[in-house]
């Protein structure tokens, strides 16, 4: 690298995290005057926790099921998906939502699995984990 980009370009000496969320790192300028870069929000925020119907449960009649789950702080929208297998690649359903559950239209008889991600500005959760209930035609 030449010397006249060394001098424009500072470089980074240490980062420190301030909390959680936040890295804030300091550089040295062309000077050797010690300057603070952007603050970068750099920690993934944990998906949202399930509530019900609780894993493996099964559910007779209604065929109408209402998916919930806790909220994640700062989310402004959730993507819920129910697939008919574990890889969700059979997705029977899916939506975004500002609520904390979805209420799906009649089932059919058989097992299905859901999962939830939150919406945060521009990020997103990773999915929360896979839970299953049984849709039962009987009561």
């Amino acid at each position: 690298m030449s010397t006249e980009k060394q001098k424009r370009n500072p470089t980074i000496s240490t980062c420190l995290l301030l909390v959680v969320m936040l890295w804030a790192c300091r550089g040295g300028g062309p000077s050797g005057t010690e300057i603070m870069l952007d603050v970068v929000p750099t920690a993934a925020i944990g998906p949202p926790t399930l509530v019900s119907p609780a894993n493996g449960r099964g559910i007779g009649v209604p065929l109408i099921v209402r998916l919930r789950w806790k909220p994640v702080p700062g989310a402004n929208l959730y993507a819920v998906e129910l697939a008919k297998d574990t890889s969700f690649r059979w997705i029977f359903f899916s939506t975004k939502t500002e609520s904390l559950s979805i209420q799906t239209s009649q089932l059919e008889p058989r097992r299905y699995y859901w999962h939830v991600k939150a919406l945060i500005s521009d990020r997103e959760t990773e999915w929360s984990g896979t839970w299953w209930f049984l849709q039962s035609s009987t009561p």
